[in-house]
């Protein structure tokens, strides 16, 4: 009878055992804490350059356990402490949590990560590293190399891992200003485009296409309302343009070192033109007409910070039955959540 028994619980162990490797493990790296104490006014925030840095170099290890690599973004605060580590936990499962800070001097960088386990609910590892205020580069691999030593006791030998990057959802208000024109010799030799105004609202759902190193390229939706004013000051006949235009495009988001984005839109549009003109002689006429198509756009923004994004961009509206119009415009969004 213990026979059996002991057979019946080595045999469940096994089960249990091959079961657990069914599943992987999930390791978030988290923002990392960034402190300054050069005071040099063009000293740039190397946080998320170090964190991608981090889950970079995890994914090009191998493990003998799968691991799913997570980086924590959108506006969650970068923990500092275990209560802060708890708090993030909370609202996203993982398993294992990396954080922790990086310090620049003016001669050095410092750094020092501990490593969080979930169900464990302690630290159960810190990683220290430091170099020279020129080798960025060299301490991202250090600390990186010393984490992967751990891992590789911690979790049992290589096989493989596969990495999914995730990002949590975001919305940016977008508010830009241009100047556009129509490309043809119909409506273009009549009207001139004066004045652009866009705002609108832009929606980020956390959908990561491709993530390699310093590159990102994301998925986004935007729903956008546009106002235009074109004039024609022909003393014969004076027009005036005033244009209600809708566009609701999907947009790729290449984005490079977290700062840079290059965004390519393509979608369709609806625009309702209000044409008022006076002939000579004549009272004033008012014409109303409907103008559907499709946009398309190119526009570079920089992150100045996490609330604030810098834009500028080119955008053709290409009409079913009229001659398509070409905008140049510069702007701003802001980020809502």
């Amino acid at each position: 009878k213990l026979l059996k028994m002991n057979k019946k619980s080595i045999l469940t162990s096994i089960i249990l055992f091959n079961f657990s490797f069914c599943f992987s493990t999930e390791f978030v790296v988290a923002k990392i804490v960034y402190i300054d104490e050069t005071k040099e006014s063009s000293s740039v925030d190397l946080s998320l350059r170090y964190q991608n840095n981090i889950a970079t170099s995890l994914a090009d290890e191998d493990f003998n356990k799968q691991l799913t690599v997570k980086t924590m973004k959108g506006l969650q605060e970068a923990p500092i402490s275990v209560m802060e580590v708890k708090k993030y936990v909370a609202l996203n499962s993982c398993d294992l949590l990396i954080y922790g800070f990086i310090k620049k001097t003016e001669t050095s960088f410092q750094t020092e990560l501990k490593l969080y386990n979930i169900r464990e609910e302690k630290n159960i590892k810190s990683f220290f590293a430091s170099d020279d205020v020129d080798h960025f580069n060299r301490l991202c691999d250090t600390i990186s190399r010393n984490i992967i030593e751990f891992l590789h006791s911690y979790i049992p030998d290589s096989i493989n891992i596969e990495t999914v990057e995730t990002r949590f959802p975001e919305l940016f208000v977008p508010v830009n200003l241009g100047w556009w024109f129509y490309a043809g010799n119909n409506e273009g030799r009549v009207l001139v485009g004066i004045i652009e105004a866009v705002s609108g609202v832009e929606f980020e759902p956390g959908i990561v296409l491709y993530n390699y190193k310093n590159l990102e390229i994301d998925l986004s939706f935007r729903f956008n309302i546009g106002y235009k004013f074109a004039a024609n000051q022909s003393k014969s006949l004076p027009t005036y343009l005033h244009s209600l235009t809708l566009s609701f495009p999907g947009v790729f988001d290449f984005k490079l070192y977290d700062v840079h984005g290059v965004h390519i839109g393509l979608g369709p549009m609806y625009e309702m033109q209000f044409i008022n003109h006076r002939p000579l002689y004549e009272s004033t006429k008012f014409i109303f007409q409907n103008a559907g198509g499709l946009i398309l756009f190119a526009e570079y923004t920089y992150d100045l910070n996490e609330l604030l994004v810098l834009e500028a961009g080119l955008k053709a509206n290409f009409y079913f039955s009229t001659d398509p119009s070409i905008s140049i415009y510069i702007g701003t969004k802001f980020h809502c959540f």
